[in-house]
């Protein structure tokens, strides 16, 4: 019977012990909790300074970049990045820190540019790496400049874009040129540039556009009473006005010069 009481009294004072053990352990636990409660309640309101505006921001506006850990605010560094893709240096784009000059990764830019930079910064990063190629080609039709990798034993090059499909030279880089060379289509072309430079000369001394539906006209006589051919507009070729019986005894213009 005094076993069993000695089990039991000790039994209790086993259970008082677990239970303070317990009761500090819990106490330690509170602590440490509201321990950091106060610490993210500091975080929360302690600022940093932008290394750019000089102004202060909360953690969450505020990145830092890797390896050199130098801080900025995010809009500053969304303008940095920004301008310098736009301006075409996105090879060469580094920390804005002036000593420090640390080129950026990709990832860095891609945290701190809209969408729509980040796609002009990705086109512009594939533009320069297909450049370095010697086949690197782009359409020159305006409007277009398809890039495209070209083949230089199939010089014939047709714009793989659906709304272009321009046909041209690899070699030259100007339009498809069967049956002659590019210096051959070069000569030809210039000599055709310089037709139509005399043409375009010609015709502004000695043409004049018909006022309604804007025909080339060249007077070929005395008289300034003109009919367009096209259009059968009759005016006068002094003045460009309509044509009627009184106009030359109305007004200044002559019907004969």
């Amino acid at each position: 019977m005094a076993k069993r009481l000695l089990e039991q009294e000790q039994d209790q004072i086993d259970r008082e012990r677990r239970e303070e053990a317990y009761r500090n352990e819990q106490a330690v636990k509170n602590m440490i909790n509201e321990d950091k409660k106060i610490i993210e309640r500091e975080l929360e309101m302690k600022t940093y300074q932008c290394f750019i505006c000089f102004d202060e921001h909360p953690i969450e506006k505020i990145y830092t970049l890797d390896e050199c850990f130098h801080r900025f605010c995010n809009g500053c560094l969304e303008q940095h990045f920004s301008t310098q893709i736009f301006n075409g240096g996105v090879k060469n784009i580094r920390c804005p820190d002036p000593d420090c000059g640390r080129l950026v990764s990709y990832h860095e830019v891609k945290h701190n540019v809209d969408t729509s930079t980040l796609s002009k910064y990705e086109e512009f990063l594939l533009q320069i790496s297909l450049s370095e190629d010697p086949n690197f080609r782009t359409c020159p039709r305006s409007n277009c400049n398809t890039a495209l990798i070209g083949d230089p034993d199939a010089p014939m090059i047709v714009c793989p874009k659906e709304s272009c499909k321009f046909a041209y030279c690899f070699n030259c880089k100007d339009a498809w040129h069967s049956d002659i060379t590019c210096e051959q289509y070069k000569r030809w072309k210039e000599e055709n540039d310089q037709a139509e430079r005399k043409f375009q000369e010609w015709s502004r001394a000695n043409t004049k556009p018909c006022p309604k539906c804007n025909s080339k006209i060249e007077k070929n006589g005395g008289c300034n009473h003109m009919t367009c051919k096209r259009c059968s507009h009759e005016f006068c070729w002094l003045c460009l006005e309509i044509y009627n019986k009184q106009h030359y005894s109305s007004s200044k213009c002559k019907q004969f010069s």
